[in-house]
């Protein structure tokens, strides 16, 4: 061999070798460190069930329900004897500081609690690395959680473990773990990171939590709803200002505690930031926290905090934090102060400590104002005005456009604008909305680039807005049909959202009013707060309250563990007398304004903790007949329903009811969260048992919806992770299948979980079952229930029918002595191959009761349409 064919063989050879090692490096970072993640291998006993709690259960490898592949792991709990969990886990080899990438698909027959997956220490003292809530549906879903493990961990006791807590039935497949670079490779975030950190154009993209000091404990809830009732955030002017004129100002009231929090930006993970504000109170020494938070408060949500102390000049504070991976790819900032005070803070700001150069501020800032005497939930009539203050930001005049959809994304309107700033860098523009048609709508505001409206899905708005168009509806005093109900905090602005939503019952869970923690803090002292129920009252509302929790002093709890107990898990009372005396004295404290009460929330689950050595139907048997005896020796006389169960086809129902519960009752009642309609969900049979049992006047047994929804994401973009997407349509769709459906079936009630706002918002990254913006308005569920109030209310069952092999669904009512259909499909179904719906002589209407002009195109999906006769 030549010599330079011998240097060009060992060149190609080394770069060979080069590249091969390159290629093993970079898989072996991608490598799945789980064994058989996909369940193919049924004799490999890498995965363990851990039963140390000694439930009933079944794990076994399913052939017939698998997402890839032929197997999928079913694990089954039977029945749960006590307190405790069921584990399913494995041991993985991960090291401290790693970066990682969990994956996995999950579904359950009846969906129910969080299943809570965790890396941990398999042995004591079981510390935890990582942890997430999820909740599986009916269908299989994926679900991708990307975190940082800390620096130092027990390497060689670690396990990735699936921990249930209640009866359930889940399967599992093709489950990952993969190893991810230690600090993101992205470029730089270009531009200012935080939006409107100085407030100039309002408080457009800032939320505030305003709620009791000293969350979750709630004996100061009702107080705080009290004193928080009228406060917000307001953009104040400031002539001190540290940037611009203008500063965001709120205030914390006693007993309570404020949590102010940004929208949602996006950082590199790994690489250092640096965090900085201005901040002055009306007091000196007052303490409060700042921090950059990180993930979903169910999952992986990771904070760095900084304390500091208040003063009454303008100061600036900063402190330096390190991104951590987290599954939301998103980040916040949040303030958060307990101590009574007004505070201003201005020119917030977030950078990256390793750039050389400055990050340039955005060209323009816009945000939404309401103009003075506007509707405050941004809840208007037909065709009544509904005109905006849009503020921009620019140092220069620049030209924009204002989109208007709805909530499948049709282009209703759209508006040029032209903004051109004055000496103040401010240019303020009067928008008007349209309000011709009924239904919820979002106004966002682009640069305008001649962009086509439906290219911009793509781009990031400016700012967004929301409002609804709602029918008029009777007050709730008015109303003889009692179907309709919602969960809201009894304040003016919550009443006035669910006065127009055509809520007729209000239930207390929460508020907390009636819950014996609430309302007995130490032994003998009593407090009832019934500002909210007596307003609600006035305003014409039913009311459900609850008779629940045990105080520590008098929990029957596992030795050592009286005072481990919350509002949401709290043990049974140990002295029934004690507990008899609350249910008479919060009765009739509450009794001129509650016409109905349930005994316990979802004691078929860890809100009732269940002491070693018993059982949960006898005990739960027990609460309800005390409950009866306390209210016939006091000779007071009211609805009373046991139930509130999660979930009615768990074994609780079938076991309290042949135990006597109905002798005590006037009802009995059910949560639903399947996240599916009851015709797909399975839950029917269930009411239709609950009904072969007798009430306390032996009659068939009344069966009420109290609780149900499904987990919404919010519509605009600041308020939502950047890999969230929103489910507003599917939240309005749901809803209507569901409250129609239960109507017609001879359900007493449906109760919408939940409408809880308050004018300065909430924190938006908990994500919670709840049908308002993080920034308190309304989202487009309350317009569709609306709809459906001014529909159905009033409208008498006349059966359910199912058409097209079970595919598609027709509710079926009478209303002032015409039919009225509810109709829906679960696949995509052309109208003209319904002939039974007979749509060309009937008004056609869609979820929102706008008339829809029909045709032999038409197709009926899963949103459904009203067909009234004409």
């Amino acid at each position: 061999m030549k010599p330079s064919t011998l240097l060009r063989y060992s060149s190609n050879l080394l770069l060979f070798a080069s590249l091969l090692v390159s290629f093993i490096c970079a898989n072996a970072a991608r490598a799945n460190l789980v064994r058989n993640p996909g369940f193919e291998n049924t004799k490999d006993s890498a995965w363990i069930a851990n039963n140390w709690a000694q439930w009933e259960y079944e794990v076994s490898s399913d052939p017939r329900n698998s997402h890839s592949g032929r197997w999928s792991q079913k694990i089954v709990i039977n029945r749960r004897k006590a307190a405790g969990d069921f584990e399913f886990i494995q041991k993985v080899p991960v090291r401290g500081g790693m970066s990682l990438s969990l994956a996995f698909w999950m579904r359950a027959q009846n969906p129910a609690s969080p299943v809570r997956v965790l890396l941990r220490q398999q042995r004591s003292p079981y510390k935890e690395y990582f942890s997430a809530n999820i909740t599986p549906s009916a269908k299989w879903e994926k679900f991708t959680h990307t975190f940082t493990l800390r620096d130092n961990i027990d390497e060689e006791n670690i396990v990735l473990m699936f921990k249930i807590r209640d009866e359930t039935t889940i399967w599992l497949d093709d489950v990952s773990l993969t190893p991810l670079p230690p600090r993101s490779e992205e470029q730089p975030v270009a531009g200012k990171i935080l939006h409107n950190g100085s407030f100039e154009v309002g408080r457009d993209g800032w939320v505030a939590k305003f709620r009791e000091r000293n969350f979750p404990q709630i004996t100061l809830a009702d107080a705080a709803d009290e004193a928080n009732a009228g406060l917000s955030l307001v953009s104040i002017p400031d002539t001190a200002a540290p940037d611009g004129k203008r500063v965001l100002a709120f205030e914390v009231a006693p007993p309570s505690s404020v949590t102010l929090t940004s929208g949602f930006f996006h950082l590199r993970y790994g690489h250092p930031v640096k965090i900085s504000f201005w901040l002055k109170a009306n007091a000196p020494g007052l303490p409060f926290r700042a921090a950059l938070g990180g993930g979903h408060w169910e999952t992986d949500l990771h904070w760095d905090r900084a304390s500091f102390t208040a003063t009454t000049e303008w100061k600036r504070y900063e402190f330096t934090s390190t991104p951590r991976l987290n599954s939301t790819g998103s980040w916040i900032f949040e303030l958060s102060a307990n101590h009574p005070g007004r505070y201003r803070i201005d020119n917030i700001s977030v950078s990256e400590i390793e750039l050389v150069e400055e990050t340039t501020s955005a060209s323009v800032t816009a945000g939404f104002e309401s103009l003075p005497d506007s509707d405050p939930a941004n809840l208007f009539d037909k065709d009544q005005p509904a005109t905006f203050r849009l503020n921009v930001l620019a140092s220069a005049p620049v030209r924009l456009r204002a989109v208007v959809t709805d909530i499948w994304n049709h282009v209703i309107k759209t508006v040029p604008l032209s903004a051109t700033p004055g000496d103040s860098e401010i240019a303020r523009i009067e928008v008007s909305l349209p309000t011709h048609r009924y239904g919820g709508f979002k106004c966002s505001v682009y640069p305008d680039t001649g962009t086509r409206d439906q290219e911009f899905a793509s781009v990031t708005p400016l700012t967004e807005l929301v409002y609804s168009v709602l029918p008029r509806l009777k007050p709730p005093g008015e109303s003889q049909d009692f179907f309709f109900g919602g969960h809201v905090h009894l304040t003016d602005y919550n009443l006035h959202i669910a006065r127009r939503a055509g809520f007729r019952w209000l239930r207390l869970h929460t508020p907390l009013s009636t819950k014996w923690m609430t309302v007995e803090p130490a032994k003998g002292e009593w407090h009832f707060v019934l500002d909210g129920v007596k307003r609600a009252h006035a305003a014409g509302f039913r009311i459900m309250g609850n008779f629940d929790t045990t105080p520590w002093f008098y929990a029957d709890a596992d030795s050592g563990k009286e005072k481990d107990s919350t509002w949401h898990h709290s043990w049974p009372p140990a002295d029934w007398t004690a507990w008899r005396n609350y249910v008479q004295k919060t009765a009739v404290a509450f009794g001129p304004y509650v016409q109905a009460w349930e005994v316990w929330n979802e004691p078929d689950t860890s809100f009732l903790r269940i002491p070693k050595g018993k059982d949960r139907a006898p005990l739960y048997r027990q609460l309800v007949r005390e409950t009866r005896a306390a209210l016939d020796d006091a000779r007071i006389d009211t609805t009373l329903l046991a139930g509130a169960v999660m979930d009615s086809r768990r074994p609780l129902t079938r076991e309290v009811l042949p135990l006597g519960a109905g002798d005590d009752i006037n009802g009995y009642s059910f949560h639903d969260y399947s996240g599916m309609s009851p015709d797909q969900s399975g839950i029917l049979g269930e009411i239709d048992h609950i009904r072969t049992f007798r009430d306390r006047h032996d009659q068939p047994l009344p069966v009420w919806h109290s609780e149900g929804g499904i987990r919404a994401i919010p519509w605009q973009e600041r308020y939502r992770p950047q890999n969230a997407i929103t489910n507003v349509a599917d939240y309005a769709a749901l809803m209507v299948r569901s409250a129609s459906y239960w109507k017609a079936a001879g359900v007493k009630t449906f109760f919408h979980y939940s409408a809880y706002a308050h004018p300065a918002g909430t924190i938006p990254y908990r994500l919670e079952w709840n049908s308002s913006e993080p920034n308190g308005i309304p989202q487009p569920a309350i317009a569709a229930h609306a709809a459906m109030v001014g529909m159905l209310e009033d409208a008498t069952g006349a059966g359910i029918d199912t058409l097209k092999g079970g595919t598609v669904t027709r509710v079926r009512f009478i209303k002032n002595g015409r039919s009225i259909d509810v109709v829906w499909s679960t696949v995509d179904t052309p109208l003209e191959s319904l002939p039974e719906l007979n749509y060309r002589h009937r008004l056609v209407c869609d979820i929102m009761g706008n008339p829809l002009t029909m045709d032999t195109h038409a197709i009926i999906d899963r949103t459904p349409v009203y067909l009234l006769e004409r």
